[in-house]
């Protein structure tokens, strides 16, 4: 039985995974256990390197784009963050010269109009060609202690030819990542 089945089985609200750099070439074809369970389970997966000492996080960057369906996931974000009380930056990095607007409201109506966000946040965009260097970059010059991502829904054959963001910020960068299932 995976991870992600004894979880969704047994109701649980997170599940926490080791991951590491080297895969052979089975994790590449079919994936790593980790990017299994990130396409697979119905609850919110947390991703933490071998080499990566965990703290408890005291400030977040939660990464946006501006085709995802935030709602649900900013909702189970304020949820997961109310008990760590995390300052939060969502960070939307824009390629495209794109209007951010439209996730701003969504994430200001989440966090604050149907229940006050327990914990401060900030909405901030950054121009940039390489969304993961970029986010890298940003969490490194501004002491970030884990990262926030929406994991989007994908076929399985796209699943083997592209990387997911989430799944190569965890294993590239080694600070802890938390991946929300898109709904």
């Amino acid at each position: 039985m995976y991870v992600f089945e004894y979880a969704d089985e047994h109701n649980f609200d997170l599940v926490i995974m080791g991951t590491r750099d080297q895969h052979g070439i089975f994790d590449k074809l079919l994936g790593s256990a980790s990017s299994v369970a990130i396409r697979q389970a119905k609850c919110p997966v947390v991703l933490i390197h071998e080499n990566t000492k965990y703290v408890t996080p005291e400030k977040i960057a939660f990464a946006i784009d501006d085709e995802g369906k935030l709602e649900e996931s900013i909702e189970e974000y304020r949820k997961f963050n109310d008990v760590l009380k995390a300052k939060t930056d969502f960070i939307h990095i824009d390629q495209n010269e794109d209007d951010l607007n439209e996730q701003k409201e969504d994430i200001i109506d989440e966090l604050i109009e149907s229940k006050m966000a327990e914990f401060s946040f900030e909405i901030k965009s950054l121009k940039a060609k390489d969304i993961i260097t970029t986010l890298k970059d940003y969490c490194v010059n501004e002491r970030i202690d884990l990262v926030a991502m929406v994991h989007k829904k994908e076929g399985w054959f796209s699943g083997i030819f592209n990387t997911n963001h989430s799944v190569k910020m965890a294993q590239e960068f080694h600070l802890p990542t938390i991946i929300f299932q898109e709904k």
